[in-house]
């Protein structure tokens, strides 16, 4: 990471320390993995970073002698977050739920109170992106099967694909449950360095101007005049926030943010009538879920 990430583009960042292991804090860990409840979130982070290292690494090559430490050193605590991975690869059975956008879903199914996984519920999408790949109708219905509890079932995907007909929301009707925030040329013209470092933006024209690509979900990014020190700032940042349709901030909340963009490479995309999840980058982000500690 350099310096430019901070002062020519905007990014955002989460952190938080883990201690050494000693023989009093691992007692207190064990402790605590007691009353876990559904989601270990603290087992589930540990394993999820373990995972990914592992698969980042070449065949041959431990994480541990590369990077020199061992996550099993660590003490991970009083996690409130979920790891969000993606990886290059095809996924399927259990694999396919630890992977991109379906790992979402999985979480949401645990963390969501029951009376909205099982209510159509007015949800809103707002996503700040630097990248924008295939954003079109069949990945963001796609996406939103997994992010959005209850709102496109994967058997209503599977139906629309198999009578080759619109079953379920489109157009307008899904495009206004999704806010796209992305900086306008003006805006990038003006910028503090000027277009040359806007390298880290991405939206291709041939994309832009496809029948169903959702160019009437865009928003203009800009700053408040809280944080107008960031005036000119390119956005390089990768994060969506689900709301209620008032588009207020309560429990039901729920924030990622990560290196994902959107698009179906970094989230993945279903292969097999929806048996499967492609994948081609690599990515990790972080998911606060829904709830009154988050």
């Amino acid at each position: 990471m350099c310096i430019d990430d901070w002062t020519i583009w905007e990014n955002c960042l989460w952190l938080q320390d883990f201690p050494l292991s000693s023989p009093d804090n691992s007692l207190s860990q064990e402790k605590k993995r007691k009353k876990e409840d559904e989601i270990n979130f603290d087992e589930d982070f540990k394993s999820t970073l373990k995972s990914f290292l592992n698969q980042t690494m070449p065949s041959s090559v431990q994480y541990t002698n590369l990077l020199d430490f061992n996550l099993d050193n660590y003490v991970i605590s009083n996690i409130d977050v979920v790891l969000i991975p993606s990886t290059p690869g095809r996924f399927r059975d259990r694999d396919m739920e630890k992977q991109g956008h379906r790992k979402i879903a999985s979480i949401l199914k645990k963390c969501v109170p029951k009376p909205l996984n099982t209510v159509k519920e007015h949800r809103i999408l707002t996503y700040y992106t630097s990248n924008l790949g295939n954003a079109n109708e069949k990945f963001l219905k796609e996406l939103l099967s997994s992010i959005f509890p209850n709102f496109i079932t994967i058997d209503e995907l599977k139906a629309e694909k198999r009578y080759k007909k619109i079953l379920t929301f489109t157009g307008s009707d899904l495009f206004r449950r999704i806010r796209i925030v992305y900086p306008t040329k003006k805006y990038v013209q003006a910028s503090i360095e000027g277009p040359i470092h806007a390298n880290c933006l991405s939206l291709h024209s041939d994309s832009f101007y496809c029948k169903d690509f959702p160019k009437e979900s865009f928003h203009h990014f800009e700053t408040t005049k809280e944080y107008s020190c960031y005036e000119g700032v390119i956005p390089h940042v990768n994060m969506f926030i689900i709301t209620d349709g008032n588009e207020q901030i309560n429990d039901n909340t729920y924030i990622y943010l990560g290196s994902h963009n959107l698009g179906s490479s970094a989230w993945g995309k279903y292969e097999k009538d929806f048996s499967q999840l492609s994948i081609t980058n690599y990515e990790l982000g972080v998911l606060l879920p829904p709830g009154p500690s988050n």
